[in-house]
């Protein structure tokens, strides 16, 4: 992530992260939040060690996790806010930055067999207190926006004749309030 001046200059590198970061979003006029992959996991430190540099696809075994950050365009400052285990594909931050919708893939192949569905949790960015929501089965979220007075967002949902397949399928706007917590 880079911050440019736009009156002129060059810009201001604020991410290193060897993997990149798949997606971020400010949470104030001070602190940007991304979603990243950790920059190496002992697994892989201790393999580089041994020079063994075969790569598996579709390792279901060592999923390697993105989780979500912030970091402070003061104090340049990375904070790491989750400690998932699978990969956040997608987060939106509420208004006010309060809270934060996001979405965590926690099978490499769920895009292809459907069998272990992307994880909905709440995160409380004051307190960093996680709650999975959405948990009915075949209930997948994604597309979150925050409704502009911050008591719930949209998503969109997936339907399919068959539930357990829907490659081809019909997308349907749904809201999901805050107070009751119930899509």
């Amino acid at each position: 992530i880079y911050i440019y001046d736009m009156l002129g200059g060059a810009p201001d590198r604020l991410t290193r992260v060897q993997r990149g970061v798949s997606s971020f979003a400010w949470r104030s006029e001070s602190e940007i939040l991304f979603a990243a992959e950790e920059d190496s996991t002992f697994r892989e430190r201790t393999l580089a060690e041994r020079k063994d540099d075969v790569v598996v696809a579709a390792d279901r075994e060592h999923y390697g996790p993105a989780r979500l950050f912030s970091i402070s365009l003061d104090t340049k400052e990375v904070k790491r806010l989750t400690r998932n285990a699978g990969v956040i594909t997608e987060f939106a931050v509420s208004p006010g930055g309060g809270m934060a919708v996001l979405s965590e893939n926690i099978d490499v192949d769920y895009g292809y067999d459907h069998r272990a569905r992307p994880a909905q949790h709440l995160l409380d960015l004051e307190t960093g207190e996680m709650r999975e929501i959405c948990t009915e089965p075949f209930v997948d979220p994604d597309s979150f926006e925050w409704a502009r007075d911050g008591k719930g967002f949209y998503c969109r949902r997936a339907f399919a004749s068959d539930s357990t397949d829907d490659y081809v399928n019909i997308s349907h706007l749904w809201y999901f309030d805050m107070q009751s917590e119930t899509l």
